[in-house]
Parts: structure tokens; sequence; C-alpha cells
């Protein structure tokens, strides 16, 4: 039966790194209490969640980033004409959160390749290193 708690708690730490490491990574990309002005190429009301709005963001070629204000229901959708993040517009001291969509993408990308290709992952990797080695030779 020792056997068994043991593996138990294997399993159990495990389980708690993942989630912390997901935890990590939303946060990363996830800005809560501001705004960033201008930029706006698409205005959506009605639109239940910050990761709602992402997903529009996804599908808009030009979307760098989301301003999502949850009192409203309101998503922004902006571009990279936007201007720097502000704390004191009436959204941010309301409550929006913004999220860089880029930061969001990377982070989905990893946590799919982390779960299936990890094999193929390493051979790009590998390929990659040799390359480099043969400019360094050149030199």
């Amino acid at each position: 039966s020792s056997g068994i708690n043991a593996e138990y708690g294997v399993q159990g730490s495990e389980r708690h790194h993942d989630h912390a490491d997901e935890k990590r990574g939303s946060d990363r990309c996830y800005e809560k209490n501001i705004d960033y002005p201008g930029g706006t190429i698409q205005e959506s009301e009605d639109i239940a969640s910050a990761e709602e709005c992402l997903n529009l963001c996804h599908v808009h070629i030009e979307c760098v980033r989301i301003v999502y204000f949850g009192k409203a229901n309101k998503c922004l959708l902006k571009d990279e004409r936007h201007k720097e993040g502000s704390t004191l517009t009436y959204m941010a001291m309301a409550g929006s959160v913004s999220i860089d969509a880029n930061c969001a993408m990377n982070e989905d990308a990893e946590n799919k390749d982390h779960k299936k290709e990890k094999d193929e992952g390493k051979n790009e990797e590998e390929e990659e290193e040799e390359e480099e080695d043969e400019e360094t030779g050149r030199e």
C-alpha cells in the first residue's frame, strides 16, 4: 500500500505543477485595470468574456491587442497604432483588462506543442543548432 501512496503523490504533484504553469502563462499576457487608447479597429458589444474577445482578435488580421470592458461586455480590437497602456482612462479605472494577442497565441501554441508532437519539436531544434555550427565553422 505504501507503493500506491508514493505513486499517487507523484501524480498529484505533477497535476499541481501543470496547473501552476498554465496560470503563470496567461498572467503574463493578461493585464488588469488598463486601457490602450487609440488604434481601435473594431468595437463589439455583448461579448461575454475576455477570452471571447481574444478569439475575435485572432480572426482579424490587423489585431495585435484587445481591451475588454467587462462591466459593459464591450470588446475593443486594437491595431499597432494604439498608444501606450494607461491606467487613468475611465475604462481602466472601471476595471477593463487587456491581452496582447501575440503573447496569447504563443502561449496557446506552446501548450499544444507540449501535449503532442514533442519529438518533432526536438528534431527542429537540433537541425537549427547544426546550421548555426556550420556558420560559425565558415568564419
